[in-house]
């Protein structure tokens, strides 16, 4: 039991009360207080009692008695009002009567994360760019109605520069989540939505025992059940990029854990903290906008494809995918809805047969088909010259068509095709894709062309396996000899060398 002197009077105070009515800043230091066991009958200051001192912190009352959410939050408008608009420019790009085909290729065109063109050619501007593209009206509401309030609560929790680092964070977390767990192409704010759900998680839990009453619903373990209902939205829903979701809750989490609200940063130190921070910031964006070489060059790796019939081999990239071709084929893919093509093969052909002779045929048939069957139009195609594919000299020649869906020009194709000849075996390496993203992709293209190796053939190897059960069989000799002939090898039964054009 202990004494307080106040302007109605003296007042008898449990310990436990003193201590919470000095957490709440009722008691100043200047109150006089008379605690028997330290002052005896005496009465002193309240600031020269060590229990006093410890329990009182003048800037967690300054944040109490000063905390709002009544601020107008003029960034996270500023966000909500750039998402507006970066919609309605996409709306008035999108044809009428676009399909998701075609709402997705736009999406791709506008900045959505796409992990090929990242990865193949370093746009990791994508990761920032991403979050500002939607869908459709009911997306871009959902994610804007969350965002204004989520977002909103926590610019007046924290300065300016403290709330950007929280948005970029979240932002950078979702996409760099997305591209390295879904490798589907994605868009949308709800990265950073979530980021801003875990920040208001992390901050009420930290600082609820400063948070004025009123407010604690919008913070701490209050939001962890909307944060629960909507991961399971995303993971019982199609289509949804849950792990972008995963990733910006747990960068909007980390990286409120590491700040501290503007109210409790009023010292000139804590001033210093945003004028460090806005550079800090700034380094981020362009290092990620304009370091995509640099960034993207750990994630690059490669897949082998092996054409056993042929011999042939191919390194392409690993987020590739083998699919049918823009020309009714099987090939390799970028995964984009308007993708870049590599379609490679070969055929037996007559002993007089020569490289012009086949690739002037196998673009005949092959573009003529593709027309007949309604996927291109508007081919033509020309000589180029010669270049050099595993040792063995090859014809280059171009070709350009039109690239149709349900009888609707989406885009113009360029194609490049190499042919060689080995022995009685012709082969074919097409590379094509869209006009406006082949350059781009000409150096990660010719790194295909150049990797480009021949293995032997299935029948050159199973003629080899006979001759090495039966030596002695002349049969299994002439057989050998035979498909050594036809690969293009030389050394007969006895002696074989892989490529020797």
């Amino acid at each position: 039991m202990l004494m307080i002197r106040t302007p109605l009077g003296d007042e008898s105070l449990e310990l436990e009360e003193f201590e919470e009515r000095v957490r709440r800043g009722e008691l100043t230091p200047d109150t006089l207080v008379c605690f028997p066991p330290v002052t005896g009958e005496g009465w002193v200051c309240a600031r020269n009692l060590e229990l006093f001192r410890g329990l009182y912190n003048p800037e967690r009352l300054y944040f109490t008695r000063h905390f709002s959410l009544s601020r107008v939050p003029l960034l996270t408008l500023l966000v909500v009002s750039a998402n507006l608009l970066m919609f309605l420019v996409l709306l008035s790009a999108l044809p009428r009567g676009a399909d998701e085909h075609v709402l997705t290729g736009k999406l791709v065109g506008f900045g959505a994360v796409a992990p090929s063109l990242i990865v193949d050619l370093g746009e990791t501007w994508r990761l920032l760019t991403a979050n500002f593209l939607h869908r459709d009206v009911f997306h871009l509401a959902f994610n804007m109605l969350f965002l204004f309030n989520a977002a909103g609560a926590l610019e007046n929790a924290f300065r300016p520069s403290q709330y950007v680092a929280v948005l970029l964070a979240s932002a950078l977390g979702a996409t760099v989540c997305s591209l390295l767990l879904s490798g589907s192409i994605s868009a949308g704010a709800s990265g950073i939505v979530f980021g801003c759900l875990g920040g208001l998680v992390v901050f009420g839990v930290k600082y609820r025992a400063i948070i004025p009453a009123r407010f604690r619903r919008y913070f701490g373990l209050a939001v962890a059940p909307y944060v629960a209902v909507f991961l399971w939205m995303g993971w019982m829903s199609a289509g949804v990029d849950n792990w972008g979701h995963l990733g910006g809750l747990l960068a909007g989490a980390v990286t409120t854990m590491f700040l501290r609200p503007r109210l409790l940063v009023e010292s000139p130190r804590g001033r210093w903290h945003g004028v460090v921070l806005w550079p800090a910031l700034v380094i981020v964006v362009l290092v990620v906008t304009v370091g995509g070489p640099v960034l993207s060059k750990p994630l690059r790796n490669t897949v082998t494809y092996r054409d056993d019939a042929s011999g042939l081999v191919i390194d392409y990239p690993a987020g590739w995918t083998r699919t049918v071709t823009s020309l009714g084929e099987l090939g390799l893919g970028n995964g984009l809805p308007q993708p870049v093509w590599v379609q490679a093969g070969a055929n037996l052909i007559p002993s007089d047969a020569d490289g012009s002779t086949v690739a002037d045929r196998w673009l005949s048939a092959q573009l003529h088909r593709a027309e007949q069957a309604g996927r291109i139009r508007s081919s033509r195609w020309r000589s180029r010259g010669e270049a050099n594919i595993a040792g063995c000299p090859a014809l280059v020649y171009e070709a350009a068509f039109e690239v149709l869906e349900q009888g609707r020009k989406v885009a113009d194709y360029r194609l490049r095709l190499y042919v060689f000849v080995r022995g009685d075996l012709a082969y074919r390496v097409a590379l094509f894709g869209p006009v406006g993203l082949f350059p781009g992709y000409r150096s990660t293209l010719y790194e295909i062309v150049d990797g480009i190796r021949l293995e032997e053939p299935a029948f050159l190897r199973r003629a080899r396996a006979r001759f090495l059960v039966s030596p002695g069989d002349e049969s299994a000799r002439t057989l050998l000899d035979e498909a050594v002939r036809r690969a293009g090898h030389t050394g007969g039964a006895v002696r074989h060398r892989p490529c020797d054009p």
